[in-house]
């Protein structure tokens, strides 16, 4: 009696594991997909973005940073919160020229991936404002946005 309760725990253990691991395999898959599937959207920079950079050599960090602000800190951009700078983070996007070379449309699919409390976000000039921050313009940035609305062009 004792080797019948035995045999039938260590099979409810072991499917238990099983199920784990198939679990965590399926996930697993799922995401990674989604991920790779974002990641080559982020090579693709819609044309009428009017954020390209020049050339490289621009691409020096700028030397005179204002008091308080810290070099590539995402949330200098008017709409970046500490969470939303942790989901471009996680995503690739972390330093101002990387958010300067991203599309608005694909922030928009980090955001739409990271849950629904952020698909309200609107990042349709954050590319803008990351460029005036990595080309060192903190005065042009702090007037643009002074003169828009949560950093919102109309």
């Amino acid at each position: 009696m004792m080797c019948v309760m035995t045999s039938i725990w260590l099979g409810l253990l072991l499917a238990f594991l099983l199920g784990i691991l198939v679990g965590w395999w399926i996930f697993g898959c799922c995401w990674k997909k989604k991920y790779l599937a974002l990641k080559d959207k982020q090579g693709h920079i819609s044309s009428n973005n009017n954020v390209a950079v020049s050339s490289f050599s621009e691409r020096k960090d700028p030397i005179n940073l204002p008091a308080g602000v810290k070099l590539n800190d995402l949330k200098i951009v008017e709409g970046i919160g500490p969470k939303i700078s942790e989901i471009l983070q996680a995503n690739g996007i972390k330093t101002w020229w990387d958010l300067a070379d991203s599309s608005p449309e694909t922030i928009k699919e980090y955001l739409k991936a990271a849950g629904s409390r952020f698909q309200m976000a609107n990042p349709g000039s954050w590319p803008k404002q990351a460029k005036m921050a990595a080309l060192g313009n903190f005065d042009e940035l702090e007037k643009w946005q002074d003169e828009h609305d949560h950093g919102i062009e109309s």
